[in-house]
């Protein structure tokens, strides 16, 4: 009989060849420990799960196992970092981050490019968790994790030379005036870089297959929808990529290093196995709408006109 562990890749090698992953949620149930230690089978040593912090649920604890300690989804500090490159970050800016999730990207970016981040999220769970890991990392000010209230979210005109937001703004249905906002709150020659998930040509938003892709409503556009608001609001779009292979790959990274986890990722995940189930769904989810040709991942990049011009504008 298999060890748990080589169990446990068996079943994550399956969901990903195709099977519904609500299958791990009986095969982990079956198996599970009480919270807080598990026990492995066939002379596997003892492993304790380490208790959830006061701020702390299962889905975050799992998200992070996944995508790696402080983040909520694929890429990490290397993505973020990437997008944020035609920045030229230095200490005399300022830069805006919408949808920072657990606030990995907002500490990396405050760290690494030693200038000062206010990081927005519309979840409270993960705000909450973002502003405490921000304190354990010594970045509690540096890269300052905010909620997001639609009705109070007033960022303030020409405040921010730059604003990230990755892969965020299609679960946001007041978009149309988010972005109002964005332009607003950018100083004349300010940037902005976003990724987001796209109607791919000819998709429709009703389609069944989308069902599931996140949990709290979505409003899908297209890329051309983003260059028609962008054109509106005045907005000089320098850049429009389609990022879905690259993107794919990063999500595929994560479950791989997730599948390949030690001990204590199996126990955790025996210990919590409807975060499992739910995680993998909702990843699930997406590559399915990615092959299906349903979904795109793009990459836009903008600059407010006005001000004083760029080196690219001579």
């Amino acid at each position: 009989m298999l060890g748990s562990w080589r169990l446990f890749k068996l079943h994550i090698y399956a969901w990903w060849e195709g099977y519904d992953a609500d299958e791990l949620l009986a095969y982990y149930e079956q198996k599970s420990q009480p919270a807080g230690s598990a026990t492995g089978d066939e002379g596997e040593r003892q492993v304790t799960v380490p208790p959830l912090a006061p701020w702390e649920n299962p889905r975050i604890r799992i998200m992070q196992l996944i995508w790696g300690a402080g983040w909520d989804k694929p890429g990490g500090a290397e993505h973020v970092l990437r997008l944020v490159k035609p920045f030229s970050l230095d200490p005399s800016k300022s830069i805006m981050e919408f949808g920072a999730g657990l606030g990995g990207g907002a500490r990396t970016i405050a760290h690494d490019c030693a200038v000062w981040v206010t990081a927005f999220e519309g979840d409270a769970e993960l705000t909450k968790a973002g502003k405490n890991l921000s304190v354990l990392a010594g970045l509690d000010r540096k890269a300052e994790m905010q909620l997001h209230v639609p009705n109070d979210f007033q960022p303030g005109p020409k405040h921010f030379d730059c604003i990230l937001s990755a892969e965020t703004l299609f679960a946001y249905p007041g978009k149309y005036e988010l972005l109002a906002q964005f332009q607003d709150t950018l100083k004349a020659q300010g940037q902005m870089s976003i990724t987001d998930f796209v109607l791919a040509p000819g998709a429709s938003p009703d389609d069944e297959r989308l069902r599931g892709i996140h949990d709290r409503p979505v409003e899908f556009w297209r890329a051309d929808q983003y260059e028609a608001r962008f054109r509106e609001l005045n907005l000089d779009l320098r850049i429009t990529e389609d990022i879905t292979d690259q993107y794919r790959k990063l999500i595929l990274a994560g479950l791989a290093n997730f599948a390949q986890g030690d001990a204590v990722t199996l126990a955790t995940a025996r210990t919590y196995p409807e975060a499992v189930a739910a995680e993998l769904n909702k990843w699930t989810v997406r590559l399915k709408a990615f092959d299906a040709g349903l979904l795109q991942v793009v990459r836009l990049f903008v600059i407010k006109k006005g001000g004083a011009k760029l080196m690219s504008d001579w």
